[in-house]
């Protein structure tokens, strides 16, 4: 994913801008298929130790849709809980 964010914003700036957000696990309807005593076994080990709600990557996406990134591009945005801090 990161060769790809910036192999296509250098291929197609100025122009276009082309940034991710890498979401870790959110409570969506897909979660409720979940099985929670894994999850919260697995969360434990994560920075934030929990699941993030869908309002909490609603402004990373915001950023990058937005004029305030009008700088941006070939940028990556963990929005995580910290789970990519630890592997």
């Amino acid at each position: 994913m990161n060769a790809l964010t910036m192999g296509l914003a250098a291929a197609y700036g100025p122009t276009v801008r082309v940034n991710t957000v890498m979401a870790g696990a959110f409570f969506t309807d897909i979660s409720a298929g979940w099985d929670m005593a894994a999850f919260d076994e697995m969360a434990a080990t994560w920075p934030l130790q929990r699941g993030g709600r869908p309002d909490e990557i609603t402004g990373a996406v915001l950023y990058f849709a937005g004029s305030h990134s009008s700088y941006t591009t070939g940028s990556l945005l963990a929005v995580d809980g910290g789970r990519m801090a630890v592997g």
